[in-house]
């Protein structure tokens, strides 16, 4: 998705959008017709709308970024190599 964000960060018609993502479920292999039906969902915008509270809740304040159990992961980016990252994924979920 942020790989193509330019073709998409500008577009302001909804109509346009969700066709753009519906193009690129298609793509990823997801129905695209339950992604359109879902897309505009009360359901969906709830749980975006929960994912947001709690994101700001740990702290978030950009992308990326990363929370495990409630708690934002400091130190840990699009840098962080693969390894360092299972890592500390796994440390803070106490694994």
């Amino acid at each position: 998705l942020y790989t193509h964000q330019a073709d998409w960060k500008e577009i302001t018609d909804t109509a346009q959008f969700a066709t753009l993502m519906g193009d690129y479920a298609e793509a990823l292999g997801l129905d695209r017709t339950r992604f359109e039906s879902d897309l505009p969902s009360e359901e969906a915008l709830a749980l975006i709308e929960q994912e947001h509270q709690d994101g700001v809740a740990a702290g978030v304040k950009g992308t990326p970024s990363f929370v495990v159990e409630g708690t934002k992961l400091e130190n840990v980016d699009s840098a962080t190599s693969t390894a360092d990252m299972v890592a500390a994924f796994k440390q803070a979920a106490g694994l």
